[in-house]
């Protein structure tokens, strides 16, 4: 069965696995902050397609707050200038 054809389900269970999803996407948007977080005060290099997207979006979402948010923050504005010097650089 396919996992995303969902008409199987009665409307009580949709409510349910759908407030059952919402709350696994917090606690993963949590620990995807707690990672960026100590990955942040270990110095480790950040980088990866679409991580300052994905961090613009959990400081939206309000996930962290705190020093959390602050070390998000940092984390974002690294990763913005370190792009926008790579973009200004001469590849010849």
């Amino acid at each position: 069965m396919d996992p995303y054809t969902l008409t199987h389900l009665s409307d009580q269970d949709l409510h349910r696995e759908m407030a059952l999803r919402a709350a696994e996407e917090r606690r993963l948007q949590e620990a995807l902050v707690a990672h960026i977080v100590e990955a942040e005060s270990r110095q480790l290099e950040l980088h990866g397609p679409g991580l300052a997207v994905t961090i613009e979006e959990l400081l939206d979402e309000g996930v962290a707050s705190g020093d959390a948010e602050k070390a998000l923050r940092c984390v974002l504005a690294r990763l913005t200038s370190e792009n926008q010097a790579s973009e200004g650089s001469d590849p010849r």
